[in-house]
């Protein structure tokens, strides 16, 4: 209630003291992300105290409204939303960060790799297509495409 207080007093670095205090990370991200546009603040935290999938998501969304198609894409996977992800990957040539974000987060989904294969191989990026290919045990197909 206090902290609450606090932001409507304007007074949010005094609100996110009494929020970390309280371990109420969420809220720590929230009052970062809409009251003090402070994105690295937020992943900060995000990183540090809190990586639940709500506060990915409201960095995602952040990120997205501020135009940071890579971030929001990292943060939209990390909060379970991968479709949404791909979709944004797919229709702002960002395919290469999320590819790199799957890799690092969950080398081994089949399905996924799957998605991006195929993306890759209908934009004619052969090498692309052929690695995530392999990744989902295509092997035939990964062969096949780089050659």
């Amino acid at each position: 209630m206090v902290a609450k207080a606090k932001e409507a007093e304007k007074l949010y670095r005094e609100a996110e003291s009494i929020y970390e205090k309280a371990n109420d990370y969420e809220s720590m991200i929230r009052l970062n992300l809409d009251q003090l546009d402070n994105l690295e603040r937020a992943k900060h935290i995000f990183f540090t105290k809190s990586p639940l999938p709500q506060c990915a998501l409201m960095i995602a969304h952040f990120c997205e409204t501020k135009g940071a198609k890579s971030q929001a894409i990292e943060f939209l996977v990390r909060g379970g939303k991968r479709e949404n992800a791909f979709v944004i990957a797919q229709s702002h040539q960002e395919m290469d960060e999320y590819a790199q974000i799957i890799l690092k987060m969950d080398d081994r989904n089949p399905e996924e790799h799957l998605k991006i294969a195929a993306f890759y191989e209908g934009r004619n990026q052969h090498g692309r297509a052929a690695k995530h290919y392999e990744r989902s045990d295509q092997f035939s197909k990964a062969l096949k495409l780089y050659i």
